[in-house]
């Protein structure tokens, strides 16, 4: 039996690890939901982002469910039946944005 190299003993490691996080998303992750986002559920997606300050869709995403968890039957009833198309806009700082598909949007976000 010969000695493994450095090279071998990093690809095992590698492995190793690979299998790790696997097992640690299985455990973890209930479903993975593939999403296609029209221009104007982009816009508005990137507008709360900027307004919110956070940079990754999928942190908005998961913190606008889980706020909208905690409303009230009939609040949560009242927020889905808005129209898609009327939202009030948001003036004070203005932001030029541009979404990974290279569009780009104006964007709001509240002065403190």
């Amino acid at each position: 039996m010969t000695a493994k190299t450095d090279a071998q003993r990093q690809q095992e490691k590698r492995t190793r690890d690979k299998l790790r996080e696997d097992e640690r998303l299985a455990r973890l992750l209930a479903r993975r939901i593939t999403l296609d986002v029209y221009k104007g559920t982009d816009y508005a997606l990137i507008r709360c982002m900027v307004r919110a300050g956070i940079e990754e869709p999928h942190d908005i995403i998961t913190r606008l469910i889980h706020g909208a968890d905690r409303l009230s039957d009939a609040e949560l009833a009242a927020l889905v039946s808005l129209p898609s198309v009327s939202r009030k806009p948001v003036t004070n700082e203005k932001k030029e944005i541009t979404c990974a598909t290279g569009a780009s949007a104006a964007a709001s976000r509240p002065q403190a």
